[in-house]
């Protein structure tokens, strides 16, 4: 991070070489020496990782005795994650959606901590029901699942997550089936969107938003008598996405879902303003968030432009 990279390997050296005596996670201190092996990549580089170094000869760490070599597995898409060749501590069974079973105990029984490991971003993690893709219940990507030596992690790149395919539902368990309750109370369903100190996560991992300011009104035309999201939408949002754009802000609400659903086909997401001239009741955000509120282009709402004019 001291130089714009991220590590994907930490690793203790023999004898001053590049012979790995035995890995570690990216975030573990390796005590009792003054030098330490570190694979550092680019964080935007390109939408493939780099290989990781090959493997070499070495006793391992007792904690970190690499799990049996699984057969070969299908791929995930490149540019969502790592192909499952390069994921560390494998259990033997990998799935879609960049999800695979993962030994996590060297981890803390924690995905965020795993998939941060190599490079990755969590946006899901789950225990399984018989070391399968069968998800018995779900977990926050930073909450250890205890008395376990495997799970299931969804691990993601870093400039791909919110726009990648979702671990496939129909894998799901029976609603019926519950994680034993935590001592803060019984189990719930995390939020897809979520604050966490200056981050926004979605489905667990951080988004990195590349915005502009979106209210089309043709040449010559006034606001807000001109504005013409429906009419424009394709043009711009498709102009938008060859740019690297993946967000939006209006400073009228969005109200036809047809506009949404044409954004959120280019991975734009929505950031709504709902109140935006103090001038008017504040009960109109009511409606104009009930009527699009389900949509899962909506990232957030607005309140408030420019009050020292309005």
């Amino acid at each position: 991070e001291s130089f714009g990279h991220v590590c994907t390997a930490a690793a203790e050296e023999v004898d001053e070489s590049c012979e790995v005596k035995f890995h570690s996670p990216c975030d573990v201190e390796i005590a009792m020496t003054s030098d330490i092996l570190c694979a550092c990549q680019l964080v935007e580089s390109s939408s493939t990782v780099a290989p990781r170094p090959p493997p070499v000869e070495s006793t391992p760490a007792p904690a970190l005795t690499p799990a049996p070599t699984p057969p070969p597995p299908t791929q995930p898409p490149l540019d969502c994650c790592s192909p499952f060749s390069q994921w560390p501590q494998l259990d033997g069974v990998t799935c879609s959606a960049c999800t695979a079973l993962v030994l996590t105990a060297p981890f803390g029984g924690r995905c965020d901590r795993y998939c941060e490991s190599f490079g990755h971003v969590c946006v899901a993690a789950a225990e399984e029901m018989s070391d399968d893709c069968t998800v018995k219940y779900t977990a926050e990507c930073d909450a250890e699942i205890k008395d376990t030596s495997d799970m299931l992690c969804t691990c993601k790149l870093p400039q791909s997550a919110g726009a990648c395919p979702a671990p496939d539902p129909t894998t799901t368990a029976p609603a019926t089936t519950e994680a034993p309750a935590p001592p803060a109370g019984p189990p719930g369903t995390p939020s897809r969107v979520k604050v966490r100190g200056r981050q926004i996560l979605v489905n667990g991992a951080p988004i990195h938003l590349k915005g502009v300011a979106w209210n089309p009104i043709g040449k010559g035309g006034r606001h807000p008598g001109g504005l013409d999201f429906m009419g424009n939408v394709e043009r711009d949002a498709d102009l938008m996405a060859s740019a690297g754009i993946n967000a939006v802000r209006t400073y009228e609400p969005i109200m036809e879902k047809r506009v949404l659903d044409a954004l959120w086909a280019r991975g734009i997401w929505v950031v709504n303003s709902v109140y935006n001239y103090g001038g008017e009741p504040a009960s109109n955000v009511v409606g104009r968030v009930n009527a699009v509120k389900d949509h899962p282009a909506v990232l957030m709402w607005t309140i408030g432009n420019e009050w020292n004019y309005n």
